[in-house]
């Protein structure tokens, strides 16, 4: 995580001249109160902010990190940040905390509330807009899959924090959950809403592999 932030970090500085520098920031948006850890100039207090979960450009930068102190993310702070969605309804392409997410948009905003932009990391990697962001119900395991090797690791061993990649039969569309020390947390549209449960034998079977999130501790 360290090595992609500094990267940011360069890249930004380099697009704007006026800036004063770049330093990771926890920003809060005044609209829906979403909180977030995210690359910001210095000077970003008199600048607009957009919002990641409501895309409201009503931001403000609660404070900076320093550069000898950039927060790294634990899977617990994964599997914490995703509790905080539970109850959440399910909504298809979602992004918002209380007001709708969808499997991949809970590990999405999860990450990003512990300061890991899995958004940018697929871009990064080459990914367009259309294919991470405005994906259909058509969404094909072979795509997912990809996505997932882009910024994850393989791990069979399915430690706590671990993205859970679910195959489900009948030709539903592919499934993401967290897996938590409880078994696993995941926004579910058959119920409406995220919910965190153990992992027993029906969804045994439709596991098909866990991944852990690159550099996490």
């Amino acid at each position: 995580m360290r090595e992609s932030i500094e990267r940011d970090i360069a890249q930004l500085a380099a697009s704007e001249e006026d800036c004063d520098g770049w330093l990771l920031a926890r920003v809060k948006c005044l609209i829906c109160s979403h909180e977030h850890v995210s690359v910001h100039a210095v000077d970003a207090n008199r600048r607009t902010l957009e919002c990641p979960a409501c895309h409201h450009r009503s931001s403000e930068i609660l404070e900076y990190f320093p550069p000898d102190e950039k927060p790294r993310m634990s899977s617990m702070d994964l599997v914490r940040a995703a509790r905080q969605y539970i109850g959440t309804p399910f909504r298809h392409q979602g992004r918002l905390k209380g007001a709708g997410v969808d499997c991949c948009g809970l590990m999405i905003c999860a990450a990003l509330d512990c300061g890991r932009d899995l958004l940018r990391e697929l871009r990064n990697a080459g990914f367009t807009d259309d294919q991470i962001s405005r994906y259909s119900r058509d969404l094909v395991f072979e795509q997912l899959h990809s996505m997932f090797a882009a910024v994850c690791d393989p791990d069979p061993d399915e430690p706590i924090g671990s993205l859970l990649l679910i195959k489900i039969p009948n030709g539903r569309s592919p499934h993401v959950a967290i897996k938590s020390e409880l078994g696993m947390i995941h926004a579910f549209d058959r119920i409406a809403r995220v919910t965190e449960h153990r992992i027993d034998d029906l969804w045994r079977r439709v596991i098909h592999s866990a991944w852990r999130l690159k550099e996490i501790d």
